[in-house]
């Protein structure tokens, strides 16, 4: 168990996938950290090291809601915190596409959009008693991504997403798609990025850019441990709060 701050979202739309995938292999759970896939322990706290880079903690889930064609794919966040000043943390995030072994990357055509800041809304946690009001306890507080992010927003990024894409005929979706995310105010995700924010601060990128990563013996943070991995993105966020992602 790790403790961190949902600082940010990554929303998946796929746009074209022509090769068949192997039997999705089932998670215990929606969202899933270093227990289920066996991160090894460095003085009973758990790490991972992918590649150059070593994480506190690793949330795993199943892309929902996909075809068929689609089925097996994983989005995966790995977390490291660093000290900073005046209190502060460095919230460091890198998040990886997971892929059946027998698909090639290169065989993708898509986009991922990763939302960077924290959203308005928290986790429901035990009241902690201050000197001056009661405040949640963040480092008990726990909970999935519906108790944070509003369903009506999903749905309408999801069809904003799939308008642009079926509007567009050429190669440039992806920029196409972060032009109208950045141009339109979406009421529905309006504290997305923090209250009042709107979506905030996100990056959006093309599956043609994702590199590979080399099959790590130290600790590989999907299932089944054949699948391999590519870098989607990475974020770096000073944040205060810290909440639990198991």
């Amino acid at each position: 168990m790790v403790h961190i701050r949902l600082a940010s979202v990554a929303l998946l739309h796929s746009l074209l996938l022509t090769y068949g995938l192997a039997e999705d292999t089932k998670l215990s759970e929606s969202l899933v950290g270093c227990d289920e896939v066996s991160c090894p322990k460095e003085n009973a706290h758990d790490r991972c090291t992918v590649g150059e880079k070593t994480f506190l903690g690793i949330g795993l889930s199943r892309i929902p809601n996909v075809p068929s064609t689609l089925e097996g794919l994983s989005l995966i966040k790995g977390v490291n915190i660093s000290e900073g000043g005046e209190g502060k943390r460095k919230f460091n995030s890198a998040y990886y596409l997971g892929t059946p072994s027998e698909l090639d990357v290169n065989d993708l055509s898509g986009c991922v959009v990763a939302f960077n800041d924290p959203p308005e809304k928290q986790f429901d946690g035990p009241v902690k008693t201050g000197k001056d009001r009661n405040i949640t306890e963040v480092q008990a507080a726990r909970g999935t991504c519906p108790d944070i992010i509003e369903q009506e927003c999903i749905d309408t990024l999801t069809e904003r997403a799939r308008s642009v894409t079926n509007a567009t005929s050429n190669g440039g979706v992806c920029a196409t798609l972060e032009r109208e995310l950045r141009r339109n105010a979406f009421e529905e995700c309006r504290d997305l990025g923090g209250k009042g924010r709107g979506l905030g601060n996100f990056t959006v990128t093309s599956f043609g850019n994702l590199s590979t990563v080399r099959n790590s013996t130290d600790c590989w943070p999907v299932k089944p441990k054949s699948d391999d991995l590519a870098l989607i993105t990475e974020n770096t966020a000073v944040v205060r709060d810290i909440y639990i992602l198991t």
